[in-house]
């Protein structure tokens, strides 16, 4: 394992959707006794899936130990979009966000990202990872830790309409007549 750096609730909380920002609770917020603080070991800060196509989910999970001789407590998983998924299992069981990690346990941040409706962009996102850990930097809403994981894809649209915009226009139409159009659908693969 690499240490996390300088510096869950399933599914986290949206920012961008308009959820209230999180305050992490009590538990998490009172400082560990001198020699008791916990170390969260993540494997990996980023996530980087390259060139993907448009409508794949991807699972992937990112183990992590708590090597510090205290609890660690994760007081939540935030996600940067709708598009990303985070959840937290501890010993091979879900993990109920406040309570204790005991030193030296193990477990998994299972992230799940879904590029449907995402084609033609770069998609950067990340989630947040709030704990008791007093080593990674202090956050607004995080007294001792926030531990943020980047996750990046270049997502390629798979097909292409024209005209532009996925939809014809037909005006008004009667029951009486026949009304034509067409659309080109291609695929954007060479």
């Amino acid at each position: 394992f690499q240490p996390a750096g300088a510096p869950g609730a399933q599914g986290g909380i949206n920012p961008a959707a308009g959820a209230r920002p999180f305050i992490p609770p009590a538990a998490a917020a009172s400082r560990p006794a001198p020699g008791m603080e916990p170390k969260i070991m993540l494997e990996k800060t980023s996530i980087e899936f390259g060139t993907v196509d448009e409508g794949k989910i991807f699972d992937i999970n990112i183990p992590f130990q708590n090597s510090g001789p205290g609890p660690l407590i994760i007081s939540q998983v935030v996600v940067g979009c709708g598009c990303t998924n985070a959840s937290v299992e501890v010993e091979g069981r879900m993990y109920v966000h406040g309570d204790n990690i005991l030193p030296g346990s193990k477990g998994n941040v299972r992230v799940k990202f879904n590029t449907e409706n995402l084609g033609g962009v770069e998609k950067k996102t990340d989630f947040k990872i709030y704990t008791n850990d007093p080593a990674i930097p202090e956050n607004l809403h995080a007294p001792f830790g926030c531990q943020e994981v980047k996750v990046h894809a270049n997502v390629i649209k798979r097909f292409a309409f024209d005209p532009v915009g996925n939809t014809i226009e037909f005006g008004r139409v009667s029951n009486n007549e026949a009304n034509e159009a067409s659309i080109l659908f291609k695929s954007t693969k060479n």
